[in-house]
């Protein structure tokens, strides 16, 4: 859980508000509270097996996106792909 750890709410200013971004993301951001939310949210999933996902950043730690596991139902064998 370390890399969920190290995410912050804070990301470029406004990128929650590009529409590039906005029409693929199906929880839209609109604040760095709902980010901070959003955050919370992973971290809870993660602990409950739920999902897993990792922010993917640039080599000098900037965040550019995620890629992960959502939906996750370990007795059933199946997740879906989030990116």
């Amino acid at each position: 859980m370390v890399a969920a750890q190290a995410v912050t709410a804070h990301g470029p200013p406004g990128a929650g508000q590009d529409q590039a971004v906005r029409l693929w993301n199906r929880l839209p951001v609109n604040s760095p509270e709902e980010a901070r939310r959003r955050i919370e949210r992973m971290r809870r999933r993660w602990q409950a097996e739920r999902a897993a996902i990792w922010a993917v950043t640039r080599p000098g730690g900037e965040a550019m996106g995620l890629i992960g596991w959502n939906d996750v139902d370990l007795q059933g064998g199946s997740a879906e792909i989030v990116y």
